[in-house]
């Protein structure tokens, strides 16, 4: 058998703990301050409303100045509780490991509450289509069939007021579920127009940072 035992190179050594150094260094600035512990458990947000959530559908959609914003609670990967205090590039990255881009469609009302329908058709099961939205209340019943649990009066666009199903909304989403990601295959139709391609969008911790 033979003996695969090898003695470290002292140089490579040295230039890799030289680089890990800079990467932690680069990882430790802060981008920002939080005044409030922000809940980013997957046991919470894959099943209901999180600040977290809030916070990142919000800076999506403020980016491209959409009515709305989706993102599903899948693209979230601290499952932990992110503590009030300084906020930097690590947090970031441990939020956010597979990065993905945010992108721009318009839609009908239809498409968008069909999507708001899938977002909640797993609920009670912890899922990572569960939607964390920006300028969007709702309410749903699970206790009704798949694609009919939200009533058309119990969705309120803030600002705005009502929600109609034939009007037109921007909405601010990942790419990846843009794309079909996590069963969302409703943006797939004629009825959606892509206003911000994946060649212009932006990835989700650039707008973060």
């Amino acid at each position: 058998m033979e003996d695969y035992a090898w003695t470290p190179d002292e140089e490579i050594d040295k230039i890799s703990a030289e680089y890990t150094q800079k990467l932690l260094d680069q990882m430790a600035v802060t981008v920002g301050y939080m005044g409030v512990d922000l809940e980013s458990r997957d046991e919470i947000m894959r099943r209901y409303e999180s600040n977290f959530g809030n916070f990142i559908a919000d800076l999506m959609r403020t980016e491209f100045d959409t009515d709305f914003a989706l993102a599903n609670s899948g693209s979230f990967r601290k499952n932990g509780v992110i503590q009030a205090g300084p906020f930097n590039l690590m947090m970031v990255w441990e939020s956010f490991p597979f990065n993905d881009l945010s992108i721009v469609l318009e839609m009908s009302g239809h498409t968008f509450k069909k999507a708001l329908e899938h977002a909640i058709s797993k609920w009670p099961s912890e899922d990572g289509c569960f939607p964390q939205v920006s300028n969007l209340q709702f309410i749903f019943d699970p206790e009704k069939p798949d694609g009919h649990r939200i009533e058309l009066f119990d969705i309120y666009a803030i600002g705005d007021g009502e929600f109609e199903l034939n009007n037109r909304y921007k909405v601010a989403i990942p790419k990846f579920i843009a794309n079909g990601g996590d069963g969302y295959d409703m943006f797939h139709n004629e009825d959606v127009k892509v206003i911000v391609d994946e060649e212009n969008g932006m990835w989700i911790i650039d707008i973060v940072k």
